[in-house]
């Protein structure tokens, strides 16, 4: 298996059907589809069972730990993480990240990203390991470097602590300096929406 793509959702069911039809047309098809559902009462999970996902439900109420269990029961060579209300910007997307593992010693791989209100972010060392810029779905990453490197229990910001731990794994980077994924930036009601408002407070190292 090249791929584990992992998607942390909670009560999903008026967004997540955009992100899983953009994976289910990828020309590229040597995946798995690992949804985490986590505390879902609404119909994440139908939807999800709909795309042929693998589907654990947990009761965790953190989309760290929540990616942390999509890692334990991953199979592929490299991980990909993506957000429920975010997307693939077009079909190419895996096919041009597996060009690029090819012959690549490289231990993770950032790609350049659409951000809502931003535009085109490039990849580089500060969206692979600096706080506040680093984004684990905007990198694949080799699940033999991750090494049991861990999101935690964070509510919020678990990128933080799990680009922590693989700064020091990591020995090799390289980058695809093409849009392959839509951050949906401020989405109403995401965790950034309400941390922006000031409903929920930021996970401590991400300050």
């Amino acid at each position: 298996m090249k791929f584990s793509v992992i998607v942390p959702a909670h009560n999903a069911e008026a967004y997540i059907n955009r992100l899983l039809q953009t994976i289910r047309v990828q020309s590229f098809t040597d995946y798995e589809l690992i949804v985490v559902c986590d505390n879902c009462d609404d119909f994440t999970e139908s939807i999800a069972k709909h795309y042929q996902a693998k589907i654990v439900c947990v009761d965790y109420g953190s989309d760290g730990l929540s990616r942390d269990k999509g890692l334990e029961i991953a199979t592929g060579d490299w991980i990909l993480f993506a957000d429920d209300d975010d997307w693939f910007v077009h079909e190419f997307c895996f096919q041009q990240i597996a060009d690029a593992t090819e012959g690549n010693a490289s231990e993770v791989i950032a790609f350049g990203y659409l951000c809502k209100d931003k535009g085109y972010i490039s990849p580089s060392y500060d969206t692979i390991f600096v706080p506040g810029k680093a984004h684990v779905w905007s990198n694949c990453w080799k699940r033999s470097a991750i090494r049991g490197a861990k999101f935690g229990d964070a509510v919020f910001c678990s990128d933080t602590y799990f680009v922590r731990d693989m700064k020091q794994r990591v020995n090799s980077y390289s980058v695809l300096d093409m849009p392959i994924y839509y951050y949906n930036f401020k989405r109403p009601g995401s965790q950034t929406d309400r941390l922006m408002r000031g409903e929920i407070r930021q996970s401590p190292v991400a300050r």
